[in-house]
């Protein structure tokens, strides 16, 4: 592959042909004074380098910490013996600054997942320091936003395919990467922007429309946290009741979760609190909430100004999301608009499709809306994307709408089918989580798909219990419209 080859010319350790599946620990601390500076575009500094001992039923690796031009920080994992060749390269979260909190010693860690089925694995930060939801590192800042938007993923990626040669004496024959969230966003814009890096791409629920998401995550948010919120608790269990009874019975099933969200019409008039009553019913403020949530932004006149991602069945989800208020306010202020506004800026619900328009800079840097992904599929990519039907901040429209975008593109299902595939999760929160099977393993899906040429027809999942077993497993197929 040409991105293999690069590597191998910047770091020119053409001679260290044989395979290398085990190595020491004086091997791995001799990282610290390797010469990463000629790797090309993302020159790179070891910091540090350590044996982390293993535990249980994961072995112990190699962690190198470093960084790469200008500010990415990465971080490495190998595993000291039994490399299955591959490297796994993750993605961030929210506005990044770190890598994304990770233990590989729990049984849901997604790097201690991947090292014990025997990749080296990578993290990265964006290319800045910042908490999950502080758009502040951006004011001004546009080096550190092109990182943030694309060049981190890529220039971490790079690094780490580096030091996985330095280490082992030969170059990884795949190189995956997976994100969710922000880090979906940063894997769409893999295969749109550098589509020779990867050789298959995770994106789970990816925030890739800049300009919609603040505002519609502005829009729901003051509807459950500020000075519009209304729905308390008792108000979202009785809303997530009366949907279940309308629709759950649509797929076939009665199991309390919605297969296919779009097919539940939900008219809240049954439920609205008529005069004279006040209990088992919502009261019409908290009805027009639950309406504008579904609906999602609209002006003074009507007109939709972003998707909104609550579909039915999502209700309960409407109130783990506290604390993010601030969120849309600190991009508002920081982010969206150039020159951004600063400290001083104070977001207008009544001006919110003017936000929208004003976001083309950032749009252009942060949005991965490409539908033109013939270069990854010409060069044998493979794309695997997720997301959870009850995702209610992610965007689930703009997410399936990307996808009928690129079979048009490519030229309809089936020639689409052959390198890239969604699959909407039934009762699936953002990422993970909800009351449906979300415990699923991605990585190794898309491994079988490339390494294996073993196309996911169908994900198979399950629901942990209070013992972490499997509560109930589930099967999805790709999405077919």
């Amino acid at each position: 592959m040409l991105h293999k080859l690069a590597v191998l010319a910047g770091v020119g350790l053409w001679v260290l042909a044989s395979p290398l599946r085990a190595f020491t620990g004086e091997q791995c601390e001799a990282l610290v004074q390797a010469d990463f500076s000629q790797v090309e575009d993302a020159p790179a500094k070891v910091i540090t380098a350590k044996v982390v001992v293993g535990a249980a039923d994961l072995g112990s690796y190699c962690e190198v910490i470093g960084y790469a031009w200008r500010n990415v920080q990465f971080r490495v994992r190998m595993p000291m013996t039994g490399w299955n060749g591959k490297l796994a390269v993750f993605g961030t979260g929210g506005q990044a600054g770190d890598f994304m909190p990770d233990d590989p010693t729990s049984p849901v860690s997604w790097s201690g997942s991947a090292l014990r089925q025997g990749f080296a694995t990578a993290a990265h930060n964006g290319g800045h320091l910042s908490s999950q939801t502080d758009a502040q590192w951006a004011y001004q800042n546009e080096s550190a936003l092109l990182d943030y938007g694309f060049r981190a993923p890529h220039v971490a990626g790079l690094a780490a395919r580096a030091v996985v040669l330095r280490t082992y004496g030969r170059a990884a024959r795949h190189v995956y990467f997976s994100g969710c969230s922000n880090g979906g966003r940063e894997a769409l814009q893999m295969a749109q922007r550098y589509p020779y890096d990867y050789d298959g791409i995770i994106a789970g629920a990816p925030s890739m429309r800049w300009s919609d998401l603040f505002p519609n995550l502005y829009w729901f948010a003051n509807r459950m946290y500020g000075s519009k919120a209304v729905l308390d608790g008792r108000a979202l269990q009785l809303l997530h009741r009366y949907v279940l009874d309308r629709c759950d019975r649509i797929d076939g099933k009665l199991d309390g979760i919605l297969d296919d969200p779009r097919k539940c019409q939900v008219d809240l008039g049954p439920i609205t609190c008529k005069a004279g009553t006040a209990t088992h019913c919502l009261t019409p403020a908290q009805a027009q909430a639950a309406r504008e949530i579904y609906d999602g932004p609209h002006d003074g006149s009507g007109r939709m100004v972003a998707h909104s991602s609550a579909m039915p069945g999502s209700e309960l989800v409407w109130s783990t999301f506290a604390g993010i208020e601030s969120y849309p306010v600190s991009v508002f202020r920081y982010q969206s608009f150039m020159p951004a506004p600063g400290l001083a800026f104070v977001p207008d619900e009544t001006r919110l499709a003017e936000y929208v328009r004003r976001s083309g800079g950032s749009d252009a840097i942060l949005s991965a809306t490409n539908p033109d992904l013939r270069t990854f599929r010409d060069n044998g990519g493979k794309l695997l994307s997720y997301m959870g039907w009850n995702d209610a901040i992610g965007d689930v429209r703009e997410t399936i709408d990307y996808y009928s975008t690129v079979q048009r593109v490519i030229g309809g299902r089936e020639a689409t089918q052959e390198f890239y595939r969604l699959f909407m999760v039934p009762g699936m929160n953002h990422c993970s989580g909800g009351e449906g099977a979300s415990q699923i393993d991605w990585l190794a899906a898309l491994d079988a798909w490339v390494d294996d040429h073993k196309a996911p027809d169908t994900i198979t999942g399950y629901h942990p219990g209070a013992d972490g077993k499997a509560a109930f497993v589930r099967t999805v197929s790709p999405l077919m419209n």
